[in-house]
């Protein structure tokens, strides 16, 4: 789809007070790490400086599952969406060699040392707990 062929759609928008609903228009979904945002409008009035009345649209950010809902058979996909960008798979070559500094390392060679130090004379025998 090309950006010329998006278009906002219909949403229902939980107004503050809990118990009433209106219907707005979806702008914009947008992807966070914690979750996602949708910019929205309602239309309002508003009062001009020469008195009058007139049309305003109103925009806002709002979490969806707190405050919005779909509308029936409404054409979502045809509203454009910001997703995360995504994190490439890890893959052996992108792991780094070695590891930081303060970490243990042992090699076989130490490995080896370890195994020959406990002959049967140098391991130490297990001691009994005494009931006393």
């Amino acid at each position: 789809m090309t950006p010329s062929e998006f278009q906002s759609a219909p949403i229902r928008v939980l107004l503050p007070d809990g118990e009433q609903e209106v219907v707005g228009r979806l702008h914009a979904p947008r992807q966070l790490p914690d979750g996602w945002l949708y910019l929205v409008s309602i239309m309002v009035y508003r009062n001009t400086k020469e008195g009058g009345i007139e049309p305003a649209e109103y925009r806002m950010w709002l979490r969806p599952k707190d405050h919005l809902r779909p509308v029936d058979g409404a054409p979502y996909d045809t509203v454009p969406t910001e997703r995360l960008p995504r994190r490439p798979l890890s893959n052996r070559s992108s792991v780094p060699v070695g590891r930081p500094g303060g970490c243990c390392r042992s090699s076989a060679a130490a490995a080896d040392r370890r195994r020959a130090s406990y002959t049967p004379s140098t391991v130490p025998k297990p001691r009994r707990a005494s009931l006393s």
